[in-house]
């Protein structure tokens, strides 16, 4: 069954699936457990239905996710209908079981619950550990300080805690991570091509293993990119 290959692309292949084949062929195999995986875009280009997709299809396979919602824009009704279409009604309640949403909305906040959570899973066996975590948004988190050059240093220095924290729970619990970014689109003067700049700057590209862009071609199509 479906469910059968999906536990044993995660015990043999290493990979969280997404759900899109196009994309776990350009990841070679899907999220890589272990480390953290980027996904980028300008607003309403499919971050989020992402990482709900991607996290039903985890729950359906029996891995236990952590979904913290930033945004408030996780919704568990969406997460159903993913799962229930996938496995009927009765089981798609115990699936829906193994997610846990927790929602955050400011860097203080999520650097105490990640730290809670590292504590507190080390005590679980592992069958009772998360094995996939999705952080969505960060930008939304942390955005707003970029630019400001007197909480610049800060904030930064707040981010690449949040990834350490995160890649130090990726490699105890074996875990595949998932961050979301937003992007902006900048010209520098009249008559030249966009730029898409992910929000959180240059220095944070250098924190996440892996980088996916996505972008909306129009209103039903859309395309992903590894840039990293």
């Amino acid at each position: 069954t479906a469910d059968h290959l999906y536990r044993r692309s995660l015990r043999e292949g290493q990979f969280i699936l997404t759900g899109c084949s196009k994309i776990d062929q350009l990841l070679s195999g899907g999220l890589t457990l272990q480390l953290v995986t980027e996904v980028a875009s300008l607003s309403s280009s499919g971050k989020t239905q992402f990482c709900m997709t991607t996290s039903a299809l985890a729950a359906c396979g029996g891995v236990r996710v952590l979904y913290i919602d930033t945004q408030n824009s996780c919704s568990p009704i969406r997460l159903r209908e993913i799962i229930s279409s996938r496995l009927g009604t009765i089981p798609a309640m115990e699936a829906l079981r193994r997610i846990h949403i927790k929602n955050v909305y400011d860097s203080i906040s999520l650097i105490s619950y990640l730290y809670s959570v590292s504590s507190s899973q080390s005590k679980l066996p592992p069958e009772l550990q998360y094995r996939f975590i999705v952080v969505d948004s960060m930008s939304s988190v942390f955005g707003s300080a970029i630019g400001r050059d007197a909480s610049l240093f800060m904030h930064m220095s707040s981010l690449a805690t949040v990834v350490s924290v995160l890649s130090f729970l990726a490699k105890t619990l074996n875990a595949s991570v998932l961050v979301t970014n937003g992007m902006s689109v900048k010209r520098k003067g009249e008559g030249e091509m966009e730029r898409r700049l992910p929000t959180l700057g240059r220095n944070w590209a250098f924190l996440p293993s892996v980088r996916l862009i996505f972008s909306r071609n129009n209103e039903n199509e859309y395309s992903a990119t590894l840039d990293k």
